[in-house]
This record gives structure tokens, C-alpha cells and sequence, in this order.
């Protein structure tokens, strides 16, 4: 065993994916000496060039093999399992959106809840001296930071548990566990977050803003 390969299932399924062993021809016959004297028992991988078709290149090797005993083409074909996992490839994406809107919903909520138990505090700097916009800035910094922290703990312990995630199906599956970071969409997801986040902050700033000190000091 020098490596690992993707063996395809061989013709009629006779193996399943991730099963057997890939070797060179001459390795091979010297596993089997017979093969040599019997071509159509010697199975190829073919590529074709650029800019060959598919059906023009099925037609030429099928011409080339012509009159050998026992060859026949098998066209590529996708083993089952790839099949079911494309099948569900949408359903990663789904799952990350509605985790999107459940963090935004509990974010608005969360500030909305804040903005309410703390009118008071709003209420005292209000009294101070404090500008409207500087009573939305104020959440709005809350919202940063909340989204921060969770963009800190987050995107770290995702990217983890996503690589262990597919190793492990992928030894399931037989394939090759080389999980792909989207480094493009974790930097375009930090200030996308943020932005929306802010967003969500606009509505409980504004009722920040709105806080009558007088009402809420009233029992002072």
C-alpha cells in the first residue's frame, strides 16, 4: 500500500465505491500472467482530450477495441451514494439559512429586551446630556458586540466541526476526505453579520432614543 485512491465501482457494481485497489499494468500481471493473453480482461480508465466530445469519444475507442474478444465501453457513470449525496446538496445551504434567520431573530429579541429593562439607565444618560443618535449608537454598539463575539466563537468552532463532520462521512462513503474551507464566504459573512446586525439594532435604537427621562425617573 503506497496510497490512497478513489477506486469507481467496476463494471455490473461488482465492487461498491471506495472498494479495491488501483495498479499499474505491469503490476497487474504479475498478479495474473494470464491477463497478458487476454485483452479484454484488462480494464483502462480513458480521458478524453480537450475538445473531444463525449459520444465522438465513446465512438473511437468502441471502433479501436473493435474485434478484441470480450471488451466492451462503460461510460462513466456516478456510484449511487454520490448520487444521494447531490441529490441533498441544497439541504447544507437551507440549514445555514434558517440558523441565519434564528441568530437574527434572537438578536432582535435580545435587544428589544434590553432596550426595555434598561430605560432607566437610557432615562439617567439621557438626562446627562446624551443626543438621540448617541442613545441608537449605543445599541447599535451592542449589536456589534454581540455579533462579534458570536462571529469569534462561531466561525471557528463551524469550520472545525465541519471538517470533523465530513471526515467522518466521508471514511463512511469511501471518498476522499479532503474537506474545502470557502475562505471567500467566511470573509464576505463577517461584514455581512455585522451589517445586519446593526440593521436589527435600528429599531430598538430608535425606540432607545424615544425614552422620555421624565417617565422613567419619575419614581426617583
Amino acid at each position: 500500500m503506497v496510497g490512497t485512491v478513489i477506486v469507481p465501482p467496476t463494471p455490473f457494481l461488482v465492487t461498491k465505491l471506495g472498494e479495491g485497489a488501483a495498479v499499474t499494468l505491469r503490476g497487474y500481471l504479475r498478479l495474473d500472467p494470464g491477463a497478458a493473453r487476454q485483452p479484454g480482461r484488462l480494464p483502462f480508465l480513458v480521458r478524453f482530450a480537450p475538445g473531444v466530445s463525449r459520444d465522438a469519444g465513446l465512438a473511437a475507442v468502441a471502433n479501436d477495441i473493435k474485434g478484441l474478444p470480450g471488451p466492451y465501453v462503460n461510460a462513466a457513470e456516478r456510484p449511487a451514494n454520490v448520487i444521494s449525496l447531490a441529490a441533498i446538496a441544497g439541504l447544507p445551504v437551507a440549514l445555514s439559512g434558517l440558523l441565519a434567520l434564528m441568530a437574527a431573530a434572537t438578536l432582535a429579541h435580545t435587544l428589544a429586551s434590553s432596550t426595555r429593562r434598561r430605560r432607566r439607565d437610557l432615562a439617567i444618560l439621557k438626562s446627562l446630556g446624551f443626543a438621540r443618535w448617541q442613545l441608537r449608537q449605543a445599541v447599535a454598539w451592542q449589536a456589534t458586540t454581540i455579533a462579534g463575539i458570536a462571529l469569534l466563537v462561531g466561525l471557528p468552532a463551524g469550520v472545525a466541526g465541519g471538517r470533523w463532520a465530513w471526515r467522518y462521512l466521508a471514511t463512511q462513503l469511501g471518498v476522499l476526505p479532503e474537506p474545502a474551507i470557502p475562505l471567500t464566504a467566511i470573509v464576505i459573512a463577517i461584514p455581512a453579520a455585522l451589517v445586519v446586525a446593526n440593521l436589527i439594532a435600528a429599531a430598538p435604537g430608535q425606540a432607545a432614543a424615544r425614552t422620555p427621562p421624565a417617565a422613567a425617573l419619575r419614581t426617583e
